[in-house]
């Protein structure tokens, strides 16, 4: 506990003052000879539409331009607005990806998927509800990063066997309170629960977390909230079986819209830190401790709220 608290105040010194990139010294480490990348975007709208993106992006080596090209999104609708597909290429035309959506008739998804250049499966996720419409029963996920040797999930375009990620959620609700969330993978047997406990005027207040092994439920964590400082963004922290603070999620607030959050991950082996102004993503810094790395990024906004610069820088 006294390891993460000096991380998080050396953390939150680094985050308080204002950073461009334009600056020799981003904040104490980090300099523009350490930049990554640099994405500029662009958009493009039809009313209220967003049709189209253009992204640029600069690929940095040794303080110059290794790489650049450009990629473009293309978005198309329902007649309801809601949006039924993603392509995305390069300037040259290839495609890198296409991702589709469908709805229900409360307008709530029931399904996404992603196809990737040859028109494959890479991603699949299908939603069930209650009859009000609107709160998840179950989240099944797959993906082509195989777990499993004995994978059996039909890919829906070609119809045949894809070495998958296989997950389903399933939720129980009291009334607007969500009870339970239960992992199941591909074989139907549960491999995780979490139970969550609310107080009187329905706070989240602690989560439950349990493993399955082999049929025996295993504890993995307890997480508690604390709202003293913001209803909207509590803080938390997670104590492993043995009470040891594995985890936790500090909140500060500056004024003027800005929120510094710095959370801590492995016992504290890692840890990110956000800076969020006006409820937007501005500058992160993330540290891995047992890779020796750290990667930091900056992130500007037009008007209207959409991103039309990234800066990202990394060290060893």
């Amino acid at each position: 506990m006294i390891r993460l608290l000096f991380f998080l105040i050396i953390l939150t010194g680094l985050f308080s003052c204002e950073s461009q990139v334009q600056n020799e010294e981003l904040i104490p480490g980090f300099t523009k000879d350490h930049l990554r990348t640099h994405t500029k975007c662009d958009y493009q709208y039809e009313g209220n539409r967003l049709a189209k993106t253009y992204e640029t992006l600069h690929v940095y080596l040794d303080g110059r331009v290794a790489e650049s090209y450009g990629i473009i999104t293309d978005y198309e609708y329902f007649e309801s607005g809601l949006l039924a597909k993603e392509k995305m290429y390069f300037e040259s035309g290839k495609i890198i990806s296409t991702r589709f959506f469908k709805y229900n008739s409360v307008d709530s998804i029931v399904e996404q998927m992603s196809t990737d250049s040859e028109n494959d499966t890479t991603f699949w996720e299908k939603y069930s509800y209650f009859p009000d419409g609107k709160r998840v029963t179950f989240r099944s996920v797959m993906g082509t990063e195989s777990l499993f040797d004995d994978a059996d999930i039909t890919d829906p375009n070609s119809g045949i066997l894809i070495a998958s990620i296989y997950e389903r959620y399933e939720y129980i609700y009291d009334e607007d309170r969500c009870l339970k969330q239960i992992t199941y993978l591909k074989d139907g047997n549960a491999n995780k629960y979490i139970d969550f406990e609310y107080d009187d005027n329905g706070k989240l207040m602690k989560e439950i977390h349990t493993q399955i092994f082999d049929g025996m439920e295993l504890p993995e964590k307890t997480k508690y909230y604390d709202y003293s400082k913001s209803l909207e963004f509590p803080d938390f922290y997670a104590l492993n079986p043995e009470n040891y603070e594995i985890e936790q999620l500090h909140n500060e607030f500056k004024g003027e819209g800005v929120m510094i959050e710095t959370r801590f991950f492995d016992y504290g082996n890692s840890i990110t830190q956000t800076t969020y102004v006006n409820g937007k993503k501005v500058r992160g810094l993330d540290i891995a401790k047992n890779s020796f790395s750290s990667y930091y990024y900056e992130i500007v906004y037009n008007e209207r709220g959409d991103i039309v610069e990234r800066f990202t820088f990394w060290k060893e």
